[in-house]
């Protein structure tokens, strides 16, 4: 009878103690390193990458190979041969960019993000490539959000969050992007300034430790591909050693010998595959588009807190626009200078000085790939603004927040008809 009991119930018993090892003990390997692992995540661009936090913990902590965090959207996706990871790597640089950007995301997306790595960000650089086409009127697109967003984050925020201004203004603007958000209870306590009780942190706790054993387990066989296929063929294609000038004019060759289905200096397969049958209606399509008042800027805001908690000294790129596409679709040159002073003010104002603004370079040739986003001699531009901050020593930034950067006024504030150091 024991021995039948046994093979009935022996299965059984045996997997519920292989799922309850999976929940709570994780895999065998969970806290090692594996630099290969490591360098594939940093470059995947993959959608689990984004959301999730092993593989951005386990590079972003490693002490023997140094990763920074680029924070941005979908213009890490653009990788000629002058991609940040390319140089990066070609060039044997003392970093590897570990690119954490999506098409969509916007900084909100980036400060939930970011709640996953604060320990690993603690003291260290980072690069922020922040884009004046965030800051729109339309609030910022609740499908986009969820998609990137996960549980993981959410149980960080939760554990990480202290009670302060800012926390309640994300826990409101993570319920209204994201009404049936998971947690949504505890979350809704944040918003209205409650303290999580103890039986609420151990849950997070408990929660979190079981969901973090998920991803060790199962986010690595979602890596991609691109350290082989888009990165290491591409680092072949540079001269060595590094040389500005045969650089610069290796871009140039480049940028000539694919934008020439266009008078505008944009990709043959972007222009042909984007823009294609629509482009006589886009004769100012843009002249209405307004990047000045947002509730974006409230969102940025989240970012420099959650960069600030973790004293972390940040450089900030600022990108142009295509020139010649702008004056095609009527976008206001005015308008995108006026947001760009605003961006600057909201950084500058409060300690972040690390500020590359390339937002006038737009009409020079082959520096845009497509109509917003750097190429070839753009991202030559970018390296030599950001190799040098990455590489060097820097002094500890010293960061002093103004939660009215979190406000309607801020938000609504018009930098076209006033100046923007007149804000209080």
């Amino acid at each position: 009878m024991l021995k039948r009991l046994a093979l009935i119930f022996g299965p059984v018993i045996a997997a519920v103690v292989l799922v309850l090892a999976v929940l709570f003990v994780g895999p065998f390997d969970k806290h090692k390193h594996n630099l290969a692992t490591e360098e594939q995540a940093a470059v995947s661009l993959s959608p689990t990458v984004f959301r999730q936090a092993h593989l951005k913990q386990m590079a972003l902590s490693d002490e023997d190979h140094r990763f920074v965090p680029f924070f941005g959207s979908s213009e890490w996706n653009r990788m000629d041969a002058f991609h940040p990871a390319i140089l990066a790597r070609a060039y044997h640089r003392d970093y590897q960019p570990f690119l954490l950007g999506q098409k969509g995301a916007e900084a909100l997306t980036q400060y939930f993000g970011m709640q996953q790595i604060s320990k690993e960000m603690h003291h260290k650089k980072a690069v922020f490539f922040v884009s004046p086409q965030w800051f729109t009127k339309a609030d910022q697109q609740g499908a986009a959000f969820q998609f990137y967003f996960s549980k993981s984050q959410a149980l960080a925020f939760l554990k990480n969050q202290t009670g302060t201004y800012a926390d309640r203004y994300a826990a409101k603007r993570l319920l209204k992007t994201y009404p049936n958000v998971p947690y949504r209870d505890l979350i809704q306590k944040v918003a209205d300034g409650q303290k999580l009780s103890t039986l609420d942190l151990q849950y997070v706790k408990l929660t979190q430790t079981v969901h973090d054993n998920e991803d060790a387990y199962f986010s690595r066989y979602d890596i991609g591909d691109n350290l082989k296929n888009r990165v290491i063929p591409k680092v072949k294609e540079l001269p060595q050693p590094y040389n500005a000038e045969q650089l610069d004019a290796k871009a140039v060759a480049l940028g000539e010998s694919q934008t020439r289905n266009n008078k505008f200096g944009i990709l043959d397969n972007f222009f042909t595959n984007r823009i294609g049958r629509t482009f006589p209606a886009l004769r100012n399509a843009q002249a209405h588009f307004d990047y000045t008042q947002s509730a974006e800027y409230s969102d940025f805001q989240l970012d420099l807190d959650q960069l600030a908690k973790t004293h972390t000294n940040a450089i900030f790129v600022i990108p142009p626009v295509n020139s010649k596409w702008a004056k095609y679709t009527g976008l206001n040159q005015g308008m995108y200078q006026a947001a760009v002073r605003k961006i600057k003010y909201q950084l500058t104002s409060q300690g972040f000085n690390n500020v590359l603004d390339l937002s006038r370079r737009g009409n020079e040739p082959f520096f845009m790939e497509d109509t917003i986003h750097l190429g070839w001699r753009g991202w030559l531009a970018f390296d030599h603004g950001v190799a040098p901050f990455l590489e060097h020593e820097q002094p500890a930034p010293t960061y002093h927040l103004n939660n009215h950067f979190i406000s309607q006024d801020w938000n609504n504030f018009d930098p076209i008809n006033n100046d923007v150091t007149t804000f209080k």
